[in-house]
């Protein structure tokens, strides 16, 4: 769902702006191009929320057919939240390439597709004859769909949580960096090295944080007291 909705709801943002020329007008706003970068990124994330927030619904009636484990659900719906606005950062770093918003759309369905199913099982298995087998697991690791798992699972991991903070922070920094190089103001570079590096610490510093919360019921991740 998330790479049909992004695609379509990010593809005439910074596209149509560049194509008409109406970029050169929106930076006459009492806002930084950073701050208006930042803003319509916060208004897509916020759309995903209410889109997630339709979906309970569905919740209710799985409530009231049984007794669904609702701490699960929660960290479900949390990592959804999560994942989604990496999606939208990504989404938008691609509208900001190209200047017309079919492209925009065709290209952003296309990287947010192959993001997706990177982790699924049989493409890694697929991979696996080919690649060696610890470059195939380093690909299960990074994969968004094997991070994802662990909050559909109940868990709320703390290294899950910085890897899709570092991705988000990039994905936005390049954005912003694409925009002002755009517009010819400010310098690109200064945000693209600085959220590279600072999405590189913060992704391999939360490799090290071995926190993690068991929202299920049952705690079923969590070891029993002696």
């Amino acid at each position: 769902v998330y790479a049909l909705l992004l695609p379509a709801l990010c593809m005439n943002m910074w596209p149509e702006d560049t194509r008409r020329g109406t970029a050169e007008r929106l930076l006459t706003l009492p806002l930084t191009l950073p701050q208006l970068a930042i803003t319509r990124f916060a208004v897509v994330w916020g759309l995903v929320g209410v889109f997630l927030l339709g979906t309970w619904p569905l919740v209710a009636a799985v409530a009231w057919l049984g007794n669904p484990d609702w701490g699960q659900l929660a960290a479900g719906y949390v990592g959804a939240f999560v994942l989604g606005g990496v999606l939208v950062a990504v989404t938008l770093l691609v509208g900001s390439m190209v200047n017309h918003g079919v492209v925009a759309f065709v290209v952003g369905l296309a990287v947010l597709v192959m993001l997706l199913l990177s982790g699924w099982g049989w493409v890694l298995d697929s991979l696996a004859g080919v690649l060696p087998a610890a470059l195939v697991a380093s690909l299960r690791e990074v994969s968004l769909r094997e991070h994802y798992r662990r909050f559909t699972m109940g868990m709320v991991d703390m290294r899950s949580v910085a890897y899709f903070a570092a991705l988000l922070l990039m994905a936005l920094a390049l954005h912003i960096a694409v925009v002002q190089r755009k517009t010819q103001r400010g310098f690109a570079r200064r945000w693209a090295v600085g959220g590279v590096i600072v999405g590189i610490v913060l992704a391999m510093g939360g490799g090290y944080l071995p926190v993690r919360w068991d929202w299920t019921y049952e705690g079923q991740f969590t070891l029993s007291p002696a």
